[in-house]
C-alpha cells in the first residue's frame, strides 16, 4: 500500500510540472489545486501577445510611411525647384528676347524720326535760302543795281528752285505749311511779273507767317514770331 501510494504521488507530481512548465509565464503566474493553467492568466497572456504584435505592426507602419513620405516630399521639393527654374528660365529668356526686339524697334522708330525730321528741316532751309534769294534781286533790281538781263536770269532759278522745294514740301509739309508757302510764292511771282508793285511790308507779313507755320511743325519752339523793328 505504501509503494502504490508513493507511486501515485510521483505520478501526480509529474502532472503537476508538466503542467506549470506549459504555464511558466513568470512568477505571478498562479497555478490552480487542480493542476492547470487559471483561465485568466491565460486570457490576459494571450490579450498582451496580441496588443503586442499590434503595436508592432502600427510602429513598423508608422516607421514606413515616415519615411516613404520624408522621400516623396524631398523628391516633389526638388522636382519643384527643377520646374520653377526651368520656367523662370524659360520666362527670362523669352522676355530678354522680347526686350531685345522691341530695343531693336525702338532704333528703327527713333533712326527713321530722326532722319524724317532732318530732311524736314533740309527742306524748309531751302525754301529760306530760296526766299531770301528772290528778295534780294528785287531789292537789287529796284535801287538799280540788276539790269534786266540779270533779273530774268535771276527770275529763271527761283521758278527752278521754287517748283524743285515745292515737291519736297509735299512729301514732307503739312498742309498749313503748304498753304503759307504758296500765298508767299504766289505775291513774289505776282511781283516778278509786273503784275503788282513789290511791297515789302507785304512780303515780310507772308514771309513771318510762313515762318511761323514751319516753326509749329518742327515742334521746337511752336510760339509765333512777329516783326518788331521800325521798317
Amino acid at each position: 500500500m505504501a509503494r502504490l501510494r508513493r507511486a501515485i504521488v510521483a505520478d501526480e507530481q509529474r502532472d503537476f510540472e508538466k503542467v506549470h512548465y506549459r504555464c511558466a509565464f513568470g512568477p505571478s503566474t498562479r497555478i490552480e489545486q487542480t493542476g492547470r493553467c487559471s483561465s485568466a492568466t491565460l486570457y490576459s497572456q494571450g490579450t498582451d501577445m496580441e496588443w503586442e504584435a499590434v503595436f508592432k505592426l502600427i510602429t513598423a507602419s508608422i516607421a514606413s510611411i515616415g519615411a516613404g513620405g520624408a522621400l516623396v516630399f524631398a523628391l516633389s521639393s526638388w522636382l519643384g525647384k527643377v520646374w520653377a527654374n526651368r520656367i523662370l528660365g524659360n520666362e527670362k529668356h523669352k522676355l530678354e528676347s522680347e526686350l531685345e526686339k522691341t530695343k531693336r524697334e525702338l532704333d528703327v522708330i527713333k533712326e527713321t524720326t530722326l532722319k524724317f525730321q532732318n530732311d524736314k528741316i533740309l527742306t524748309y532751309r531751302a525754301i529760306v535760302d530760296v526766299v531770301a534769294r528772290m528778295l534780294s534781286s528785287f531789292d537789287s533790281h529796284q535801287m538799280g543795281r540788276l539790269r534786266t538781263d540779270e533779273a530774268g536770269s535771276r527770275f529763271d532759278e527761283f521758278n527752278e528752285q521754287r517748283l524743285r522745294v515745292y515737291g519736297y514740301l509735299a512729301m514732307l509739309a503739312p498742309q498749313s505749311v503748304m498753304t503759307a508757302q504758296d500765298k508767299l510764292m504766289d505775291y513774289l511771282i505776282l511781283i516778278a511779273g509786273g503784275s503788282v508793285d513789290y511791297d515789302w511790308h507785304k512780303v515780310r507779313e507772308l514771309s513771318i507767317n510762313l515762318l511761323n507755320e514751319i516753326r509749329k511743325d518742327i515742334g521746337i519752339d511752336k510760339s509765333p514770331i512777329e516783326y518788331g523793328g521800325e521798317l
